[in-house]
């Protein structure tokens, strides 16, 4: 049995509160140009399909245990709490983030990885993805909206394909990457942040850990090694300052690919008035203790 939505639904459900939607096992197909809210939650379950062609706007949760075809359709999140997006295994092509919930209660929560392949756009509220969780752009994909209150707390990764010459390459998580001459392929660059975990998003100095640095890593990972060193530049919101206040004199640490410590990268630097600078290319995660900008 399929089910072609062609029209504006709310409190459409299968379910027994009349603001919520479960797909039970048909084929649900919202077409181009078509909205689909639903006030509450969405639940598409095992041996159902969700095909986003339009736009599907939740207000509650969104669980996915079946199959969702995201064609070129955006799922919006417009709660006034916190919300879960629990993605089984699908990939969506645009997700906005638009929570209207108090400062705290205003998160998109995502407890695993979850693919988009066209756009984030982030007008309300912040997305944060589990210590374990990772929310991945494809290639080409773009973020738009990040800002002091508002953006992707957790794991964040980005790729960018045939990455090469001299061109700079923004990668939109906080990376600016200038290849130097050298040709990289596909790189990808996982920022982890804003989750106050020691070890997860922040790092410490081994020879004195009450020194630590802001709530940022990143790592870089380029299919191709590169011949003669690029260039990174970092930069970052204030709200992962990490409780950092002198920037005079930044230092960017790393971790070499064998794992062991934290090691400084280049001599230290004023970083707190004059825009991102950039740093030499860091095969692990970068640790800074200054921020870029302010």
């Amino acid at each position: 049995m399929a089910l072609l939505v062609t029209l504006a639904l709310a409190g459409a459900t299968t379910a027994a509160r009349a603001q919520d939607l479960t797909n039970t096992g048909t084929q649900l197909t919202v077409q181009p140009g078509v909205l689909l809210a639903v006030p509450g939650a969405l639940v598409n379950q095992a041996g159902a399909t969700l095909t986003t062609g339009g736009t599907v706007q939740v207000g509650g949760d969104f669980t996915n245990a079946g199959t969702v075809v995201p064609a070129s359709g955006t799922v919006v999140f417009t709660g006034t709490a916190d919300q879960n997006l629990t993605p089984g295994g699908a990939t969506l092509a645009n997700v906005e983030v638009r929570n209207t919930g108090p400062v705290g209660a205003n998160r998109v929560l995502l407890p695993a990885d979850l693919i988009i392949s066209q756009q984030l756009t982030l007008t309300g509220g912040m997305l944060r993805t589990a210590p374990a969780a990772a929310l991945r752009l494809a290639s080409g994909a773009g973020l738009t909206g990040e800002t002091s209150g508002r953006y992707v707390q957790g794991n964040l990764e980005i790729a960018r394909a045939n990455v090469q010459g001299t061109t700079p390459v923004d990668f939109g998580n906080g990376v600016l990457l200038n290849p130097n001459g050298n040709t990289l392929g596909t790189v990808r660059v996982t920022r982890a942040a804003g989750l106050q975990l020691a070890g997860v998003s922040y790092g410490q100095n081994p020879a004195n850990s009450a020194q630590k640095g802001i709530d940022r890593v990143w790592t870089i990972a380029a299919a191709q090694a590169p011949t003669t060193p690029a260039d990174l530049t970092f930069s970052w919101l204030a709200d992962d300052d990490n409780g950092l206040t002198d920037f005079r004199q930044a230092q960017v640490w790393r971790m070499p690919d064998n794992g062991t410590a934290w090691e400084p990268v280049g001599p230290r630097a004023e970083a707190s008035a004059r825009g991102p600078r950039p740093r030499p290319a860091a095969s692990r995660p970068a640790l800074l203790l200054s921020r870029a900008g302010r």
